[in-house]
């Protein structure tokens, strides 16, 4: 009998093992474990006894985005529907109101439509080994120091043109505070961008948001924001993220690839 948990504690070794198992392109260093877990905001694990035989782990801020990062089952308690438990768990946790995406790895591309995501042709991946570079505005300071409300959230995404939840301003607050970096882009006084983003601080980061004001657009604002998180966040770790379809044409300018292995499970709301 098989018993899952949500966010139970696991040890890097027994993480590293089910990695070794399964084959995956990691860097297994004690360090970016040990990291990886302490900055994973919720995991659903799968047990027999006290071994740990699998384990879901997401990126999120509870409220709007997720980022699924790895699906991994021991061999040999594979087609046993751990798996598919995992990500059900995982699903009904979260609600219905958080997208949830991941990117898959080739040889899982047929077993994501089975438990209920669908192939996206919008996600977009800047790899490890490639940085940004920037011609810095005189006249735009980008900072990830500055607190901002989930009034000001509201109303960059609507000078943005974004569609989010933008007169629920409890649950913009929550989006902020529960994200791992906020990245503002402020001409003086006034916020005219922003950039939202999860990470494990070891492999991955998601961008959940990216946001400019339409007045400001065009300036290099947004490679700005995304810029100062491929410096702060380091070359060891690749940036995702899903692009808005008026932005297709936008992040391969930057250096992002498209990824044809993207899946979402969207949200109800």
């Amino acid at each position: 009998m098989f018993v899952y948990k949500i966010n139970a504690t696991m040890t890097v070794a027994a993480i590293k093992t089910i990695y070794q198992a399964t084959a995956f392109d990691k860097d297994l260093t004690t360090l970016r474990l040990a990291t990886m877990l302490a900055q994973t905001p919720l995991t659903v694990s799968a047990w027999q006894g006290k071994q740990l035989i699998g384990f879901a782990r997401y990126l999120t801020d509870f409220e709007y985005s997720a980022y699924l990062s790895d699906l991994a089952v021991l061999p040999a308690y594979q087609r046993q529907g751990i798996g598919r438990h995992l990500l059900k768990i995982g699903h009904d946790y979260l609600g219905c109101r958080v997208t949830i995406t991941l990117r898959a790895a080739p040889t899982a591309k047929t077993y994501y439509p089975q438990v209920g995501f669908t192939a996206c042709d919008h996600l977009f991946r800047l790899p490890r080994a490639i940085q940004l570079s920037v011609n810095k505005l005189s006249s735009i300071t980008v900072t990830a120091q500055t607190k901002i409300s989930g009034q000001q959230l509201a109303q960059v995404f609507q000078a943005a043109g974004l569609r989010r939840p933008i007169y629920d301003l409890g649950r913009l607050q929550r989006m902020l505070n529960n994200a791992t970096f906020i990245y503002t882009a402020w001409q003086g006084t006034e916020l005219v961008g922003i950039a939202r983003d999860f990470t494990d601080g070891a492999y991955v980061g998601y961008i959940a948001d990216l946001a400019v004001a339409k007045s400001f657009q065009r300036q290099g604002i947004g490679r700005q924001l995304l810029a100062q998180i491929r410096c702060d966040l380091g070359p060891q770790i690749s940036l995702v993220l899903l692009a808005a379809p008026a932005a297709m044409t936008y992040y391969p300018q930057l250096s992002f690839q498209q990824d044809a292995n993207g899946f979402t499970q969207p949200r109800q709301w």
